[in-house]
């Protein structure tokens, strides 16, 4: 079994043209959700994917990783089909957010929204759990929440 390469022979590695297989995709991003990548490896690992690029295999394991590396809500099953959400809203410049979501959530769809730094944890004003916001989907039909730290 051959050993697994470090961090930084993976930056190398992409930053020379090679691919990335899914594992080790999977482990840096791992290694970036968990603290042990240092910002200056996330930077060089970054750039190497620019100006190498990723093919399509490697951009797929890259989403999966991504995806797979946060807490995901289980929406209850008759919102199928009707949930939409809208991500980045309420961001410096948005001029689509605050008028979407109103004509989306008035044709009937439930509508979510990821605002950066706009709003703390458990709604405007923050104070409540990380995931409190979600409650307010089924009563508004419209939530625009914002990251918070893990709990």
């Amino acid at each position: 079994m051959a050993a697994e390469a470090s961090i930084p022979a993976l930056i190398r590695r992409k930053r020379d043209g090679e691919r990335l297989s899914d594992e080790e995709i999977e482990r840096f991003v791992q290694g970036v959700t968990a603290g042990t990548v240092q910002e200056g490896q996330i930077g060089a690992m970054l750039m190497a994917i620019r100006l190498r690029g990723m093919d399509a295999e490697e951009t797929l394991a890259l989403t999966r990783a991504m995806a797979a590396s946060g807490r995901a809500l289980a929406w209850p099953p008759g919102w199928r089909g009707r949930l939409v959400d809208k991500h980045s809203t309420g961001g410096v410049g948005d001029k689509v957010s605050l008028a979407l979501a109103p004509a989306l959530a008035a044709c009937g769809c439930k509508v979510s929204g990821e605002a950066v730094g706009a709003v703390g944890p458990g709604g405007p004003g923050g104070g409540g759990s990380r995931w409190s916001w979600w409650w307010w989907v089924p009563v508004v039909l419209v939530v625009l929440a914002g990251p918070s730290r893990s709990e």
